[in-house]
């Protein structure tokens, strides 16, 4: 052979093992930049595990360990693909991107990675060939986006999962993910700070207490549904054979105190504490500080959730024309109202509903949201559903900045759309008056949308103090990291509903059965009676003069 291709190919193969042993002590650096605690997540990667939870309290390091995870395996795994995912995009990028203390740009300084990025994709590549991305998943449009070539990677990991409503969060997991994740054996990661909806993929993958719905044939119990590291030797998991061990979440916790990197946190929030004079088991300190779940449904701002199992009650599932909803003509006539929240880089939104006179219901019929729309885009959606649906009586919305007030003027000089500003005051009464309607019955949301998503899944932000002392105080707030555009928008409209004045109809009845009879002859003699009585009342004087009256007016006219 060739001695210049001799020496040639040796000089490949010894880079190619100088790049290899780079990119291997590139990953060693990364696994002991993290705690103990954060270390365990890469030791369960190394161990095969397919299915990984992580549950933290806010302030604990948990985007910088997921963070650590994902670019450990792109080091140690040339030519993997990552996928990060939150609730928005926005979101994502925040705790992961350029401004995050303990996201991707970070370790690439601290680690020397060497990554490239795409600043418009928001995805990053590897020495090795790896590459990542990041991604939101608020919309059911958003999901798709990511359903095919994007779901398809190594390692999945899903952060901030107590924002996504659970039936959304169940739907990008188990329609998308999953199905992709199989094309190359990959990872799902599942991250967050436990919220207080107790259902759901998330709740099953971070509650040790949850527990599957099928019993055991060897103990006659049903089994947990993960298992925390650490405790896989304990009575609950004994009769498990290691494949049914395989196929349970493995649970990572740790509080604010695991989080070495900040230690100071820890002393502040037990000042916090003593401070606020709460009890070792008080809901917001066991929730907020050291990752638990607490059961609370009151947490929601909208009751809809609580009844939405209930059948009718709170939901409808209307006939379709054409992909269209089509509101039925025998509970009309309908009159449509339109919400409307207006955003650039939060979503713009807005919501179609319809209240019949003749029911004491509002129902839903249209919504839609979407981030970073041009006003020209935005008035082509609403006039697109105004074109399908017709024009309604009402379009509300929100002029709280000044910047709003100069779009609703530009909609309403330009277009012709009359857009009522929507009244902001009182607003937590007013979701006290839709929560009083959910509970009523008044209210029916189709259900699997965007909104009836916003709806499960908005929370109170109580990791200041007690609902019920911010309420008080005039500090309750709903949690900035759940999207309430479509919530807000629904609340304008609300207000232009007058639902609640209607009157139920007669109830028609089919003609030749009894009860048709029954009522044509109740009409009959209605008729019959009121002829009688206007005979016996009448006045012979006025009669006469009536006659003569328009016999004159007769001979008036020349006839």
């Amino acid at each position: 052979m060739n001695p210049h291709l001799l020496r040639k190919l040796s000089h490949r193969f010894e880079a190619a093992q100088e790049s290899k042993a780079t990119w291997a002590a590139r990953a060693d650096a990364i696994y002991a930049g993290c705690h103990e605690k954060q270390r365990t997540l890469i030791d369960s990667l190394r161990a095969g595990y397919k299915y990984l939870s992580v549950r933290c309290p806010r302030r604990a390091g948990k985007s910088f360990g997921m963070t650590s995870l994902a670019l450990w395996l792109g080091e140690s795994l040339p030519g993997c693909r990552i996928l990060i995912i939150s609730l928005t995009l926005k979101s994502t990028k925040e705790n992961y991107w350029e401004a995050a203390p303990g996201g991707i740009h970070k370790h690439n300084i601290e680690y020397d990675l060497k990554l490239r990025f795409n600043a418009s994709e928001l995805s990053w590549r590897h020495e090795n060939g790896s590459r990542g991305i990041l991604a939101g998943a608020e919309t059911l449009a958003d999901i798709e986006k990511i359903r095919g070539a994007m779901a398809e990677a190594d390692i999945a990991i899903v952060d901030e999962c107590k924002s996504f409503a659970p039936d959304l969060l169940n739907q990008l997991i188990q329609d998308v993910l999953q199905p992709g994740l199989m094309t190359r054996d990959g990872v799902m990661v599942l991250g967050g700070t436990p919220g207080s909806i107790p259902m759901g993929t998330f709740y099953q993958a971070t509650a040790d207490q949850s527990r599957l719905d099928t019993l055991c044939d060897k103990c006659e119990k049903p089994h947990p549904t993960c298992i925390p590291v650490g405790q896989e030797d304990q009575p609950a998991y004994a009769c498990m054979v290691p494949d049914d061990r395989a196929e349970l979440w493995r649970l990572h916790t740790w509080s604010i105190a695991d989080n070495t990197g900040a230690p100071n946190q820890w002393r502040r929030a037990l000042a916090d504490k003593r401070r606020k004079g709460w009890a070792d088991d008080h809901p917001a300190w066991r929730r907020e500080y050291l990752g638990h779940w607490v059961t609370d449904s009151t947490d929601l701002v909208y009751s809809w959730a609580e009844h939405k199992d209930v059948e009718g009650k709170v939901t409808w599932h209307p006939e379709r024309r054409q992909g269209s909803v089509v509101l039925p003509e025998a509970e009309g006539p309908w009159h449509l109202v339109m919400g409307i929240d207006l955003g650039y880089v939060d979503d713009s939104a807005f919501v179609l509903a319809a209240y019949s006179e003749s029911l004491k219901e509002l129902r839903h019929v249209y919504d839609f949201k979407a981030p970073e729309m041009i006003l020209e885009d935005f008035v082509d959606q609403i006039a697109s559903v105004i074109e399908e649906y017709g024009r309604p009586e009402a379009i509300v919305a929100d002029t709280a900045g000044g910047g709003s007030k100069i779009l609703i003027e530009t909609l309403n000089q330009r277009y012709g759309m009359g857009i009522e500003p929507a009244k902001k005051t009182d607003k937590q009464d007013w979701i006290a008056l839709v929560n009083s309607d959910f509970h009523a019955g008044k209210i029916k949301l189709i259900p699997g949308t965007d909104l009836t998503h916003e709806m499960a899944g908005l929370q109170w932000d109580l990791s200041r103090d007690s609902k019920l002392i911010l309420a008080r105080t005039g500090r309750l707030r709903e949690d900035p990291q759940c999207p309430n555009h479509l919530c807000d928008a629904f609340l304008y409209l609300y207000k232009y509903s007058y639902h609640f004045w209607s009157e139920a109809g007669p109830q028609k009845q089919d003609e030749g059965t009894g009860a048709w009879w029954a009522e044509y002859e109740r009409q009959q003699l209605d008729k019959v009676l009121a002829r009688r009585r206007g005979e016996r009342n009448r006045d012979p004087y006025t009669d006469w003069l009536s006659v003569r009256t328009s016999d004159l007016r007769y001979r008036k006219s020349g006839n």
